[in-house]
């Protein structure tokens, strides 16, 4: 599947962005709701709706944690940095 040429023009919710990038940091959906001030199933909720808008699936998903895909990892560069909305 292709990738969108710009991540931040897409229909897509600023916090599930927020969260995909956490997830990617952290490994852990525990983790990534702790620092996102949000429950773990609402972690997981959000990261489906984003593999499900982009018709890709960002994470390997292992009972140790997660890992991003390769998908997941091009998609992560195309990401603008959250605090200046300019690419990384």
């Amino acid at each position: 599947m292709r990738l969108p040429s710009d991540p931040a023009a897409m229909d897509v919710h600023l916090g599930s962005l927020l969260v995909f990038r956490h997830l990617a940091q952290s490994g852990s959906f525990t983790e990534t709701g702790r620092r996102c001030g949000i429950s773990q199933p609402a972690v997981s909720l959000m990261i489906g709706r984003l593999e499900s808008g982009l018709e890709l699936v960002l994470f390997e998903r292992a009972a140790s944690g997660v890992r991003l895909t390769p998908d997941g990892e091009r998609f992560l560069v195309k990401l603008p940095d959250p605090r200046t909305g300019r690419p990384v």
